[in-house]
């Protein structure tokens, strides 16, 4: 099945955060902090908010994995988060400067 993904994070206690790192370890992932908009033109989701486009079997094994892997990338690297991680079979999303 094709889904989707979502991913939201609060930094709740760093000694050394690095936000471009962890946008580059969570694209690694899958997940991305820039949707593509009118125009194939790329614009930035607000901070903190990635998306991503997954072919898994099951979406909430899709979620554990997601939930799993990103906890790993936080905690081994010393960053205590909230995480919010929603998986959907259909998404309409929307982004739009005010």
């Amino acid at each position: 099945m094709h889904y989707f993904a979502f991913l939201s994070y609060e930094v709740l206690k760093a000694e050394n955060y690095n936000h471009d790192f962890f946008n580059g370890e969570l694209e690694e992932i899958g997940l991305y902090s820039k949707i593509k908009t009118e125009g194939d033109t790329l614009r930035d989701l607000p901070r903190f908010t990635f998306i991503g486009e997954y072919k898994f079997a099951d979406k909430e094994e899709l979620k554990n994995v997601l939930y799993s892997e990103v906890r790993k990338l936080f905690q081994s690297n010393g960053v205590q988060v909230t995480l919010f991680i929603g998986v959907s079979e259909k998404a309409t999303i929307g982004l739009d400067i005010l």
